[in-house]
């Protein structure tokens, strides 16, 4: 929680590297597969805001592949604002 918790905060500050570092060390040491996916959303956000698209879509789809399967849409809906924003980034405006 405590290297999620620093991501968010590296993010409301526009520090999207640091948010990056943050939230990778965080989805790595988690030992649940639900709390992993907040840091994972954090993740996906700072590479999105980043501009590391493919980066950014690789997480934020496994977090919304995640809600899907195990039935917690409200982190899966925030992912989808972002994917939305990265499939649009890469010219997939139909999707986006």
């Amino acid at each position: 929680m405590g290297h999620w918790t620093m991501g968010l905060s590296y993010l409301s500050v526009g520090d999207f590297s640091a948010a990056v570092a943050c939230s990778k060390k965080a989805t790595q040491i988690s030992a649940d597969p639900f709390y992993s996916q907040f840091p994972r959303l954090c993740l996906g956000i700072g590479h999105c805001l980043g501009g590391q698209f493919k980066e950014a879509e690789d997480s934020l789809q496994e977090v919304v592949n995640f809600s899907q399967k195990f039935g917690c849409e409200n982190i899966g809906a925030s992912a989808l604002i972002f994917l939305g924003a990265v499939w649009m980034a890469g010219g997939r405006v139909s999707n986006g």
